[in-house]
């Protein structure tokens, strides 16, 4: 199909004819198969051929000679950071141009080869700088307010996780794109509010903005904020979702008000800024993709706003004036990743509080079950399918080498992430990486349960494992929370920015040092001396349990919560 409508493309003369023949002929295919190139780049010689072939037509024609069938053809082959160029927008056919800008602004899923997540990171930097410059200066352009539009309908920065790279440069122009998009649109993203006066007789009124407060990743990372803030604030819950559950009366329990968000974006503005708050707290990640949290954020709401954790990167935004992380997470000299001003935790940034206990009933579940013979030695990971890369694959694929009868067991497909998985791409994908170290495909085991285990249920599963892969270069956190708790062995790497030296920090919260690695190889080694070392796993895995017993920086929100209430008063002055 992709070879025959790029045929078809080729030969076709440009203009009226081109797009009758997409508009009538082959649309529903060509955007079937845009969609598959996000998750499984061409493979068969003859189609590299013909990848490589397009891609040289296109930099023989340059930029300044289009040619919309060959730009098309290419499309269907290319990821958009492999073409040679970024084409003009100006000259992309109208009928065309709403799948060109989804194919710029979206054009990874899952990462196949080795160092593409850097590439794309470098594509993505040029990509937003042309649309950066031509949005900001068009002040009054209708065509570029429809680009601007659908840039934040559309893009997602989730794929940009996956790299240990500066990202500041780059959502700051997302930022600056956000606030030009709203004023474009007639909203105010600026306000002044009054000084207070006798402030040491005042409660410091604290809000917490989320999506929701259901059971979540986010909600229980949130909790610690305000759990157990004293009497000396006053906190406000601010949500979208009206929905109820165990989880959401509890938070409520912890806060002087709740209040569910009108639809509308200026009323949404005016609720929070009414309330008169010192200081909001961005709970909820308004760093993947543009939803409504993060355009409410990009206006000014309360005197001091800070991000944090729901947000892996700095936001952007230039409304956001801190990001609240840790000393073990993050280092001074990460200053310069960030748009906003750095507030410091003692340890890691990190804090869970897990109150749905009851949400699942628990069940049993047995190596024989899975297939998996009980003097196996298992691996095991729950990193997002997302997360795994080619390179992380190779470095599972040793450790599988080095100890020989070892299993790797996946848990990759929670519903935080998606709801619709590349399942059958990504299990090819990295049976096809073993194979290449002589692993059988019968030693990877990737679950899937249905219904979808919530992190109690998680356990049980855990529970069959011996050692803890975390994914790198972007670290776990969350799913740290199962192994540790059964006192299993956690292998994780130390990166060189927050999202990927979270894993580390807790291991080190701790005094886990010796488990975290320095590089792949490092990775390697001590996951492999794990595997064959029962004794060295039962002494780490001792030593875990010790340390969770005693409620660990991670897990101990009284803590947590006594230092955000000094930031908070030395933010507020």
């Amino acid at each position: 199909m992709r070879r025959h409508i790029s045929d078809l493309v080729l030969k076709c003369p440009a203009g009226n004819e081109l797009e009758q023949l997409f508009q009538n002929d082959i649309r529903a295919n060509y955007r079937v198969l845009l969609q598959q190139l996000a998750v499984e780049t061409p493979s068969s010689k003859q189609e590299i051929l013909l990848c490589t072939s397009l891609r040289k037509k296109m930099r023989r024609a340059g930029a300044a000679s289009f040619d919309a069938g060959l730009l098309m053809a290419s499309m269907l082959y290319n990821r958009a950071y492999n073409l040679p160029f970024i084409p003009s927008i100006n000259r992309i056919p109208g009928f065309f141009m709403g799948d060109f800008l989804h194919y710029m602004t979206n054009p990874a899923l899952m990462f196949s080869e080795n160092g593409e997540e850097v590439r794309y990171v470098s594509y993505m930097n040029k990509w937003v700088s042309y649309l950066h410059e031509n949005i900001i200066t068009s002040r009054n352009s209708r065509f570029w307010k429809q680009v601007a539009e659908f840039f934040i309908a559309n893009s997602d920065f989730g794929p940009l996780y996956f790299s240990d790279k500066n990202l500041v440069k780059l959502y700051t122009m997302r930022g600056d794109i956000i606030e030009r998009y709203l004023l474009m649109n007639g909203h105010d993203t600026d306000h002044h509010f009054k000084a207070v006066a006798g402030r040491e007789e005042k409660q410091i009124r604290v809000g917490i903005l989320a999506n929701h407060y259901m059971p979540h990743p986010e909600t229980f990372a949130a909790l610690p904020l305000y759990e157990h803030l004293d009497q000396n604030f006053r906190v406000t819950l601010y949500s979208f979702s009206s929905s109820e559950s165990e989880t959401r009366d509890y938070c409520r329990s912890r806060a002087h008000e709740f209040r569910v968000l009108p639809r509308q974006l200026e009323l949404q503005v005016k609720t929070i800024r009414d309330d008169n708050l010192d200081i909001l707290f961005i709970a909820s990640n308004i760093t993947s993709k543009v939803n409504p949290i993060c355009l409410l954020t990009a206006h000014r709401l309360a005197r001091q706003q800070i991000a944090g954790v729901g947000s892996v990167t700095t936001t952007g935004l230039r409304n956001i004036d801190y990001y609240l992380t840790g000393k073990l997470t993050d280092t001074p000299e990460n200053s310069a990743q960030y748009r906003e001003t750095l507030v410091w935790l003692s340890g890691p940034a990190h804090c869970f509080t897990f109150c749905d206990a009851a949400a699942y009933s628990e069940k049993t579940v047995t190596r024989r079950e899975l297939g998996i013979e009980e003097d196996a030695i298992v691996y095991m990971s729950g990193a997002n399918m997302f997360k795994i890369l080619p390179e992380l694959v190779t470095s599972w694929a040793k450790i599988l080498e080095n100890v020989p009868g070892s299993i790797l067991m996946l848990y990759p497909y929670g519903p935080n992430w998606s709801e619709n998985y590349p399942k059958r791409d990504f299990t090819n994908r990295i049976k096809g990486i073993l194979r290449k170290y002589g692993v059988a495909s019968s030693r990877l085991v990737i679950l899937d349960p249905q219904p979808v285990p919530d992190h109690n249920q998680i356990k049980e599963y855990v529970k069959l494992g011996d050692v803890y892969l975390d994914s790198f270069p972007f670290s776990g956190t969350t799913s740290f929370m199962e192994p540790l708790g059964l006192g299993k062995p956690v292998i994780t790497s130390q990166g060189k920015t927050f999202r990927t030296s979270m894993g580390a920090a807790l291991l080190k919260s701790i005094d886990m040092y010796d488990l975290v690695a320095s590089s792949p190889a490092h990775y390697i080694q001590l996951a492999s001396a794990l595997g064959k070392d029962q004794p060295l796993r039962k002494q780490q895995g001792n030593k875990i349990s010790a340390k969770m017993k005693e409620n660990p920086p991670f897990l101990n929100s009284m803590l947590y919560a006594s230092e955000v209430a000094n930031i908070c008063r030395q933010l507020i002055g």
